[in-house]
């Protein structure tokens, strides 16, 4: 199997690790190089990009919302460019009030993501499909609402009479070629696995990029390194960085995805930025913890140590299980951007949305991408597409023990933003809380009570009903490794 990777930076500072160095200046507003990407991927001008990317960030704020309203319903949701919203599929027209007050245009579907996430699950665990090599990939389609099944040439139709059972909820279309890891990138700048450069038959550097920094060290990709590797600073090599704590490694049959982290040796001192490197140094929000998902069909950028960036392309599909190649094998919940690049080397590196004005929203970790899909291509391909890694699978997996995600909030208790309690306005026995968001640090968790009674809700606001006139007693806990914030309101029902 190839070892991949992509280095961290110029001594300026990797993709997460800042070694006592001056920061660069972060641009005030959308970053240059970010909106001529996008006006070149639309079609715009600058000012049809600005826009745009202003209600790519609102759809954000929307699609954190109706994530956490886990509602049963839900079907998945996208970024409607013509509108400028989120669009919400959901299974159940009852629900759709909700989603139109957040702010949604709610779209009604026959099943929900729960109901085609648990088809995808047992069209995997299909041996008659995947030990053949009939399939190459699989996913929800959110406008769809379908499960798609990308089959190796020549398999579509036997895979589709396979599959006949589930035709009212299947579409199977043929797969392009194997997408490829990036790999074996020679003399750049950036962190070298060294123990992979000992072995017998080694191919020479082994380098790769950060992807987020934590409190003990930095994640990265998984194939960039196995436990208990060496891993060393390539723009002062030989100069020992860290060591490969846990890794994904070896993929095929894995549950984890491509995912690893790396902890650092005393003297390095992990920092929450990211290298920018045409977009200079840009800071790890503090808002959502610096993990808000972006939604489909909305702009992100990739940087990384060989091609530097950024490189932009548009998010198609969410949580592919994508087949590698027999080598690697099946990764789960790969998202598939359409457009940017990925060069030899550049695995691992930071994805951030496009719609960032200086601040970083750690989207997730650089896998590979299509055949041919090098950032120097020439001609470029015709169909260009890159993969990452969503950080919420490093974080489920090694949070533990590689630390909190650094953000700019850093180790202190949280902040809570546009508490408004009471809202009054529905009337007579009926009262509203709710809150924007919060400024954290690492994984964060709050809880709603009422007259002291916890409340079984985990979105940002709350509504219910309450006698007139007698005292209404609402309480917010937001709880993070560093403390906890309490905001509380009593007021007389109306």
């Amino acid at each position: 199997m190839k070892r991949v990777s992509s280095g961290p930076v110029k001594q300026a500072l990797a993709a997460a690790i800042v070694v006592v160095c001056a920061s660069l200046p972060v641009h005030a507003g959308q970053r240059e190089d970010v909106l001529s990407q996008i006006m070149a991927l639309h079609g715009l001008d600058e000012q049809g990009a600005i826009d745009r990317l202003s209600a790519e960030a609102d759809a954000a704020d929307v699609y954190q919302r109706v994530r956490l309203m886990q509602l049963e319903a839900y079907a998945g949701a996208w970024f409607d460019a013509d509108s400028g919203k989120l669009q919400v599929a959901i299974s159940d027209s009852a629900q759709a009030e909700r989603l139109i007050r957040l702010g949604a245009v709610p779209v009604l579907v026959n099943w929900s993501l729960r109901d085609l996430q648990d088809l995808q699950t047992r069209i995997s665990e299909d041996a008659e499909l995947t030990h053949g090599e009939q399939l190459r990939a699989l996913y929800v389609d959110y406008q769809l609402n379908r499960v798609v099944v990308d089959a190796a040439p020549g398999s579509v139709q036997s895979v589709r009479e396979h599959l006949m059972q589930y035709a009212d909820r299947v579409e199977v279309h043929e797969a392009g070629e194997i997408p490829e890891l990036t790999a074996d990138v020679r003399g750049a700048d950036g962190t070298r696995n060294y123990t992979f450069e000992q072995k017998p038959l080694g191919t020479g550097y082994y380098p790769c990029s950060v992807g987020a920094t934590v409190e003990n060290g930095y994640y990265t990709a998984g194939h960039c390194g196995e436990t208990g590797d060496d891993i060393r600073w390539a723009a002062t090599f030989p100069t020992q960085l860290g060591v490969v704590q846990a890794s994904a490694i070896p993929l095929n049959g894995g549950t984890l995805g491509d995912v690893a982290w790396v902890s650092l040796l005393p003297g390095w001192a992990p920092a929450p930025k990211v290298n920018g490197y045409s977009d200079g140094i840009i800071d790890v929000a503090a808002k959502w913890s610096g993990t808000q998902e972006y939604p489909l069909n909305t702009n992100v950028c990739r940087y990384g140590q060989t091609s530097g960036g950024p490189y932009c392309g548009l998010i198609v599909q969410k949580g592919m299980l994508q087949y590698w190649g027999s080598t690697v094998g099946w990764v789960k919940n790969n998202t598939k951007v359409q457009g940017s690049c990925s060069s030899d080397g550049d695995s691992g590196g930071t994805w951030l949305p496009s719609a960032s004005t200086g601040d970083a929203q750690i989207q997730g970790t650089t896998i590979g991408k299509s055949f041919g899909n090098t950032c120097d291509a020439s001609p470029p391909p015709p169909d260009p597409y890159t993969y990452f890694q969503p950080i919420s699978d490093h974080i489920a997996a090694y949070s533990g023990s590689a630390g909190s995600l650094l953000t700019q909030h850093g180790a202190v208790k949280p902040t809570v933003n546009g508490w408004n309690c009471p809202d009054l306005s529905g009337g007579a026995g009926m009262f509203e809380c709710s809150f924007d968001d919060y400024e954290s640090q690492g994984i964060t968790n709050w809880t709603w009570y009422v007259n002291n009674v916890p409340v079984a809700s985990s979105g940002l606001y709350i509504y219910d009903i309450c006698s007139t006139g007698s005292p209404v007693r609402v309480k917010l806990t937001v709880t993070n490794p560093y403390g906890t914030t309490t905001k509380s309101t009593l007021f007389n029902c109306p």
